[in-house]
């Protein structure tokens, strides 16, 4: 370590400057608006989507049909299609248990659409077995067979017997036809509702009218009963 020696005679001296304030920042407006226009922007335009998309979805959800004329419109479509001429079996079915499955779901099973045909048989089993809805055992033993012979026809690529598609189109009709839970209406909509009664009026002088019995005996009184003592008894013990 070295020492080092200073000469202050030969330093140049100064006068002591007087202390001074320092101006603090003003605020930056500018700077803020920097920042905060895009954050707003984005902000204006991801709800500006979300909302666009939610009125859309309404908007669609308001002009689709009630799930047995949409299912009785499918199945016209159907007809007019050219499967069957062209010897196209696969796509005939596959359009077929769509129809079939799309009406399940929006009537019974959410799922229906994406359920294997198994799976879908096995919830069906369930829900009848819980009353949930009107389809027999008979009922369900057909949309099997339809389900498992449209299986074998598009992945097994089995030939159908001649007439065999169009006689499964009319069984799903007729499924479709003895399980429709009728027509279905928002409760603002007075117009159409107006309409309905009035055709149903119309029908009931003219004797045209038809009910669907189909599975109706288990909301009467007696068997209402009796599912609710089980449970309570269930709860009780």
């Amino acid at each position: 370590m070295f020492n080092v020696l200073v000469d202050t005679t030969k330093q140049k001296m100064f006068h002591i400057k007087p202390a001074f304030e320092v101006e603090e920042p003003g605020f930056d407006f500018e700077k803020l608006l920097y920042w905060i226009v895009p954050i707003l922007l984005i902000i204006g335009i991801v709800a500006f989507l979300f909302f666009r998309k939610r009125k859309r979805k309404k908007m669609e959800s308001a002009k689709q049909l009630p799930p047995y004329e949409e299912a009785i419109e499918a199945l016209k479509v159907l007809d007019h299609s050219h499967f069957l001429e062209n010897d196209n079996s696969k796509s005939y079915y596959s359009s077929l248990t769509e129809i079939l499955k799309r009406y399940i779901g929006r009537e019974v099973d959410d799922a229906a659409l994406e359920s294997t045909s198994n799976e879908l048989i096995d919830r069906l089993i369930l829900h009848k077995d819980a009353g949930s809805f009107d389809f027999d055992a008979e009922t369900i033993n057909k949309i099997d067979k339809i389900l498992k012979r449209a299986d074998l026809i598009k992945f097994a690529k089995m030939k159908e017997l001649e007439g065999q598609a169009k006689a499964d189109r009319t069984v799903v009709e007729d499924i479709i036809n003895e399980t429709k839970s009728g027509r279905v209406f928002d409760y603002l909509n007075k117009v159409d509702l107006k309409n309905y009664i009035l055709e149903l009026y119309n029908q009931f002088k003219k004797g045209d009218n038809y009910l669907n019995s189909v599975g109706i005996d288990q909301y009467n009184y007696k068997t209402l009963s009796n599912k609710l003592s089980s449970i309570i008894n269930k709860t009780i013990n």
